[in-house]
């Protein structure tokens, strides 16, 4: 066997300790792999905020988009009505069935070459289809949809033909002017085709937002002008969470406020 000196015997022992850190460190990051990494997720950051702003872009042209078919839908329906109730045989003149109905019923003198009717649904459905009447003249549908409500009671319904996304906001808004008649009803307050009028300020439904005011939340200007918190109120319609029997709830309560806890509006 080989005799070592003690320098040689340090130098072979440094060798083998060196060879094994280098193993043992091998997985071990370095600076230069730790300001690599760093820089990664500074990149990933960045582009998560790009793409974040590339979807709410993106929603938003949708919301656009969304608003302007319903805008085409409510004008490309706007001469229309549909009545529900009216009874009529298959051979029946439809135009004429409906012509008698609004002489007799709704004192109204219509032509009925001013008109055409459509009954609504399948063939194979049951008969006494609800009827779409399209005027002619807006003035013949206005003047025929202002006697409709001395048909109350009657077991007959005519009513705007509106689009399905209309619809769904227009009962948002007739449950929310039900809640502010009950709260306070000395302050004007109607629903038009689409939006909520209230002392002459209009409120339009969001279905992502709620209520609008003026391009901006209609909360709170709405809970100013009636004097009272309808955040509670308008957030349970946004989530669909407002209960069935809320309003006959309502009529055992005599405090005049809403039944609904408040939600702090973000200014507050």
């Amino acid at each position: 066997m080989a005799d070592y000196n003690s320098s040689e015997f340090a130098a072979a022992i440094r060798a083998v300790m060196t060879g094994l850190l280098d193993e043992k460190l091998a997985p071990v990051a370095t600076k230069e792999d730790i300001a690599l990494l760093r820089i990664d997720i500074t990149e990933l950051k960045e582009e998560n905020a790009r793409l974040k702003a590339e979807i709410e872009s993106l929603k938003a042209l949708s919301t656009k988009s969304d608003s302007r078919i319903e805008e085409l839908e409510l004008a490309s329906r706007r001469n229309n009505l549909i009545f529900k109730g009216v009874t009529y045989s298959p051979s029946a003149d439809l135009n004429s069935t409906i012509g008698h109905f609004c002489r007799d019923l709704l004192k109204v003198d219509v032509s009925s070459d001013q008109f055409n009717v459509i009954p609504l649904g399948n063939v194979t459905s049951k008969p006494n289809r609800p009827l779409l009447v399209s005027f002619l003249r807006l003035q013949d549908k206005i003047k025929v949809l202002n006697c409709t409500r001395i048909l109350k009671g009657t077991g007959f319904v005519v009513h705007q033909d509106l689009p399905e996304a209309t619809r769904k906001k227009r009962s948002n808004l007739l449950l929310l002017r039900r809640e502010i008649m009950r709260l306070n009803n000395q302050i004007g307050v109607g629903v038009r085709t689409n939006y909520l009028l209230v002392d002459g300020c209009k409120f339009f439904w969001s279905d992502q937002d709620g209520l609008r005011f003026a391009g901006g939340d209609g909360t709170q200007k709405l809970s100013s002008l009636v004097k009272v918190n309808l955040h509670g109120f308008i957030a349970a319609l946004l989530t669909g969470n407002l209960p069935k029997d809320y309003f006959s709830s309502a009529c055992q309560n005599a405090t005049g406020s809403s039944l609904l806890p408040a939600v702090p509006s973000a200014t507050s």
